[in-house]
C-alpha cells in the first residue's frame, strides 16, 4: 500500500508538472506568459477522484514547476521581475506551490457539497454553483501573487493584473480541462464509473468548449491592445529618436558655420575665433549648449609651434598628452600632432586644454580619423573632460578642415588636405534633454551606447516615476531587463556612432491603455456558455424524466396486461371448476330408449 501511495503521488506530480510544462508551450506570439493551464484542471480531477491522497503529489508537482520558473526570469503582465538570491525563490516557490495545491482541495471538498457530481453535472443549480465554487477558489492564489510581492520581486501597479491573470488562467483551467481529467480518470481508475455519466458529458463537454472559446477571445483581444501599447511606445522611441537626430544635425550645422570661417580664410587669429563664436552662440534653443568649442591644427613641426604660441600667450606652451597616472606628460614624439590651440570659452577650466594633443587618446583619435576620412562629421563616445573634472559626460563632435583648393573627393586626397579640425564638446544631458521628451507624462525614454559590446544606459527622461526592471531604486537600467516588458525602440546612426532609443511604458501607462473589451467579451462568452449549458442539462434532465414516466407507464401497462391475463386466466378455470362438479353430480337413469349406437347394435 506505501508503494502504491508513493507511486500515485509521483505520477500526479509527473503530470502536473508535464501539464505546467505544456501551459509555456502554449502560449501565444507576444505574450510573454500562457494564460492556457492545463494543470488546475489535472489537480482538481486528482482530488475530486481520489481525495486527499492526491494533494502530495499536487504539491510536489507545483513545486518542481515553480523552483525551475524562478531559476530564470519571471515574465508576468509585460514585466520582467528581478533576479533575488536562491533561500528567497525557493521561499516563493514554496509559497506558491502551496496555493496551488489549496485551490483545487478548497474547489472539491465545495464542489462534493454543493455538485455532488461535479464536474458532470446533473443540474442547473449543479453548474451555477460548480462555476461560483471554482472562481472562488481561483481567489486563493493571491497568496502565490502576495510572496512575489513581498520580497520586491514585483512592482506594486501590476500586482493586482497580475493576480487577476493567474485567477483567470487557473479558474478556466479548471473550467475547460477538469471534465476531461476527470473522465479520463474515470476510466483509468477500476470501480470508479458512475452511471449517470454518461448522460453529463455533452453538457460538461459544452461548458468546457465555451469556457475554451471564450478564453480563446480573451487573449486575442488582449493580444490587441498589447499591440497597440506596442505600437504607441514605437511611435514615441521614433519622434524622441528624430528628435534626438535633429538636435545633433543643428550641433553639427554650427560646427559647419566655424569651419566656414577656417576654410574661407588663410589664416584665424585667436581674436577672430571668439567673436564669432559670441556672434552665433546666441539663441541655443534648437541646438545644444557646448561646454567648449575648439580649433585643433594639423601640426607637423612641433617645436615651431610651440614657439608661436609662446610668442602669442606670453607664456610657455608645450604639446602634452594624459600620463597613465592621469597627469600632463609631454606627448610623445610622433610625425603629426592635433594639439588644442583656439578654446572658447577661455575659463579656469579650459585655459589648461591649450596644447593638448587630442590625437593622443584613442577615443577621440577615432573620432577624428572617422572626420577626416569621410569628411563628414565624427564624434565620441562619452568621455570626461580632464580640464573640467565634472561627473557629466560629454561627447566631442568634430569636423575636418581641408585646406583651400584640395579636392576631397577620396580618403587620400582629404588626408592630405587637412589643416585641422573644428570640435565641440556637448554634454550628454544637454544633447538630450532637448530631445528625449516624451509626449506623454507615462512614458520612460531610455538612450542606450550601442558601441560596446554590453549596451550601457546614457540617459534617461523620466516623467513619472522611473520603474528599472521592476525595482522601485531606480538604478542604471539593462537594454536586456528593459526587453522583456512593453517597449519600442528606435535606432540613431549619427557621426559614426549608434545608439538606441527605447521607450518603456510607466507606472500607469499599460493600465491607463487597456480596455475593458477583453474581459467584456470573455464573460459574455463564458455567460452564453453557462445559460447554454444549463439549458442543456435541465433538457436532459427533463427527458430522462420523462423517460422515467415513460418506462414506468409501460412497466403499469405491461403489469395491467399480466393481471388481465391472470384475470382471464383465473375467470376460466373457476368456470371450469363451477361446471365440473354439477355434471359429475347427477345420478344416474334408466334409459328406457336405446341410443343410436344401441339401436344399431342391437339391430
Amino acid at each position: 500500500m506505501r508503494h502504491r501511495g508513493l507511486y500515485t503521488t509521483l505520477g500526479i506530480a509527473l503530470l502536473y508538472a508535464s501539464a505546467a510544462q505544456l501551459s509555456f508551450l502554449l502560449r501565444l506570439p507576444g505574450w510573454q506568459f500562457s494564460l492556457i493551464w492545463p494543470h488546475p484542471g489535472i489537480a482538481l480531477a486528482a482530488v475530486l477522484l481520489l481525495g486527499r491522497a492526491a494533494l502530495p503529489g499536487i504539491f510536489l508537482g507545483a513545486l518542481v514547476t515553480n523552483v525551475f520558473l524562478l531559476l530564470g526570469t519571471i515574465k508576468l503582465n509585460l514585466i520582467a521581475v528581478a533576479t533575488v538570491a536562491t533561500p528567497t525563490k525557493l521561499g516563493i516557490a514554496v509559497a506558491i506551490s502551496a496555493a496551488s495545491t489549496l485551490v483545487p482541495f478548497v474547489a472539491a471538498r465545495a464542489l462534493r457539497i454543493v455538485a455532488p457530481r461535479a464536474p458532470l453535472w446533473a443540474s442547473a443549480r449543479e453548474v451555477v454553483l460548480g462555476t461560483l465554487v471554482m472562481g472562488t477558489a481561483s481567489v486563493i492564489y493571491v497568496g502565490g501573487v502576495a510572496s512575489i510581492r513581498a520580497f520586491d520581486m514585483l512592482p506594486q501597479d501590476v500586482t493586482a493584473g497580475i493576480w487577476a491573470m493567474w485567477w483567470l488562467a487557473n479558474f478556466c483551467g479548471m473550467l475547460i480541462f477538469a471534465p476531461f481529467a476527470f473522465i479520463l480518470g474515470q476510466h483509468v481508475l477500476a470501480g470508479t464509473r458512475t452511471s449517470q455519466s454518461g448522460a453529463a458529458i455533452g453538457p460538461t463537454l459544452l461548458y468546457s468548449a465555451a469556457a475554451a472559446l471564450a478564453l480563446t477571445v480573451y487573449m486575442a483581444l488582449w493580444t490587441a491592445d498589447t499591440e497597440e501599447i506596442s505600437a504607441q511606445l514605437s511611435r514615441e522611441s521614433k519622434l524622441a529618436a528624430n528628435n534626438t537626430a535633429e538636435v545633433l544635425r543643428n550641433a553639427q550645422r554650427d560646427l559647419e558655420g566655424l569651419r566656414a570661417l577656417f576654410s574661407a580664410s588663410t589664416q584665424v587669429t585667436r581674436a577672430q575665433f571668439r567673436r564669432f563664436l559670441l556672434a552665433h552662440n546666441g539663441d541655443t534653443t534648437d541646438r545644444p549648449q557646448a561646454r567648449a568649442k575648439v580649433w585643433i591644427p594639423h601640426v607637423t613641426d612641433r617645436a615651431a609651434w610651440e614657439a608661436s604660441m609662446q610668442r602669442e600667450l606670453g607664456r610657455p606652451v608645450t604639446i602634452f598628452q594624459m600620463g597613465r597616472t592621469g597627469g600632463a606628460v609631454p606627448a610623445e614624439q610622433r610625425e603629426n600632432y592635433f594639439p588644442v590651440e583656439f578654446i572658447e570659452p577661455l575659463d579656469q577650466f579650459n585655459r589648461g586644454a591649450v596644447g593638448f594633443d587630442v590625437s593622443s587618446e584613442a577615443l577621440r583619435r577615432a573620432a577624428l580619423d572617422y572626420a577626416r576620412d569621410t569628411g563628414k562629421a565624427g564624434m565620441t563616445v562619452p568621455i570626461t573632460l580632464r580640464q573640467t573634472q565634472l561627473p557629466d559626460p560629454v561627447m566631442q563632435l568634430c569636423l575636418g578642415v581641408y585646406a583651400r583648393g584640395t579636392t576631397v573627393q577620396s580618403v587620400d586626397a582629404r588626408r592630405a588636405g587637412l589643416t585641422g579640425f573644428i570640435c565641440g564638446a556637448y554634454p550628454v544631458h544637454s544633447v538630450f534633454a532637448k530631445s528625449l521628451v516624451a509626449a506623454r507624462g507615462d512614458i520612460d525614454l531610455y538612450l542606450f551606447d550601442l558601441s560596446n559590446a554590453a549596451p550601457v544606459e546614457l540617459y534617461r527622461a523620466s516623467a513619472a516615476g522611473t520603474r528599472t526592471e521592476g525595482k522601485p531604486d531606480g538604478g542604471l537600467a539593462t537594454l536586456a531587463g528593459l526587453r522583456l516588458r512593453a517597449h519600442g525602440m528606435a535606432d540613431i546612426h549619427f557621426a559614426g556612432q549608434q545608439w538606441l532609443v527605447l521607450a518603456s511604458p510607466g507606472p500607469a501607462f499599460i493600465d491607463a491603455q487597456r480596455t475593458w473589451t477583453p474581459w467584456g467579451a470573455m464573460t459574455l462568452l463564458l455567460s452564453l456558455g453557462l445559460v447554454v449549458t444549463c439549458i442543456r442539462v435541465e433538457r436532459l434532465a427533463a427527458d430522462q424524466q420523462m423517460e422515467g414516466e415513460r418506462r414506468k407507464t409501460e412497466q403499469a401497462l405491461i403489469a395491467a396486461r399480466e393481471a388481465n391475463k391472470a384475470q382471464d386466466f383465473f375467470m376460466a378455470a373457476a368456470s371450469h371448476d363451477i361446471k365440473q362438479p354439477a355434471g359429475a353430480g347427477r345420478l344416474p337413469t334408466l334409459c328406457l330408449w336405446p341410443t343410436h349406437g344401441d339401436r344399431h347394435r342391437n339391430w
